[in-house]
Formats: structure tokens, C-alpha cells, sequence
């Protein structure tokens, strides 16, 4: 609807669909470090995570360049990825063993409101990760690439970079 909105209006515009975050993580910090696991409700879905900091890459050339007007670009990262192997991932810079488990989406709603999050913006968080869990977000686009002609983040760096906020320290 928002989109929509912007190809109507007559105003030069260019839309970027930025996949899964790979900071999305971050909301599960505190469990990562207090009980060495994480939980969502992706079961053995792929993702094709992308680092904010290259979202903002492709925001800078797209407003900085000509040629992207009217365009449309999604961007994901270059890997597919479950959130088992980011537990794996996680277990292998955390040295320690890091364990996903896979929630309904009632059990993650129950959690998101335990957290403080209002109702109506749980429900919306709620049928986001039911699309991701859904495998809506299960490929990879080569449009970082071809915008900024250099490869995106591998995961591994977003987990090195953010390290310190996984630890106990």
C-alpha cells in the first residue's frame, strides 16, 4: 500500500526491499547470554540476511547516482542461512555452544508482549517472522553487487563486529 502510494504520486522515487536484517539478532542478546540459547519461530527456514550497514551502502548510491529512479531493488545478503547455522555460528565466536529453538508463533507473540512490546505491534512483528518461517525471504538477489560492485557482509562479520553484545563481559 505504502509503495503504491509512491508510484502514484508522481514524485521521482526508488523503493529498496531490504531482506531479513542480520541486527535482527539482537533482539536476542540477553538470552544468548544469560542462557545460551534463542528462540523463533523459523523452524529450518533459510534466510538470505542482509547487514544494515550495507542496506545503507545501497541507500547512498541510489541517492547519490542517477539511473534508480522508479526502480524497485531487494537486497539480501550472498548466503542462505537457518537459524540453526547461525547458532552454530554464534556457538563458534562465542565459544560456547549456542542453541536455536524453534517456538509457534503464539509462543513468540507470548514473548514478544512478555518483553514489553505493545499489542498491535507484536501481532504485525508476529506475522513478519510467520512470512520469514514461511520461507517468504528463502533466496538471494544480486543486487548489492550490482549497485555497489562489491560482495555484501558474509554473517560471519556481523557476528564478529557484535561480538561484545552476545558476551557476558
Amino acid at each position: 500500500m505504502g509503495e503504491q502510494r509512491f508510484q502514484e504520486s508522481g514524485i521521482p522515487f526508488t523503493l529498496l526491499r531490504p531482506n531479513a536484517f542480520n541486527q535482527n539478532l539482537l533482539v536476542f542478546a540477553q538470552s544468548i547470554k544469560s542462557e545460551n540459547t534463542f528462540s523463533a519461530p523459523l523452524k529450518d527456514t533459510k534466510v538470505g540476511f542482509i547487514d544494515t550497514r550495507d542496506i545503507a551502502l545501497v541507500a547512498a548510491k541510489v541517492l547519490t547516482e542517477n539511473g534508480h529512479e522508479g526502480k524497485t531493488y531487494t537486497i539480501t545478503g550472498s548466503q542462505l542461512l537457518s537459524y540453526q547455522e547461525v547458532a552454530e555460528k554464534l556457538s563458534a565466536i562465542l565459544d560456547k555452544k549456542i542453541t536455536y529453538v524453534d517456538v509457534t508463533l503464539e509462543d513468540f507473540n507470548n514473548t514478544l508482549l512478555s518483553w514489553g512490546i505493545p499489542d498491535v505491534f507484536a501481532k504485525r512483528l508476529v506475522e513478519a517472522w510467520g512470512l520469514i518461517g514461511d520461507g517468504k525471504y528463502s533466496f538471494l538477489t544480486p543486487t548489492f553487487n550490482e549497485i555497489t560492485n562489491n560482495q555484501p557482509r558474509l554473517f560471519d562479520q556481523f557476528l564478529y563486529d557484535y561480538a561484545h553484545v552476545f558476551k557476558n563481559n
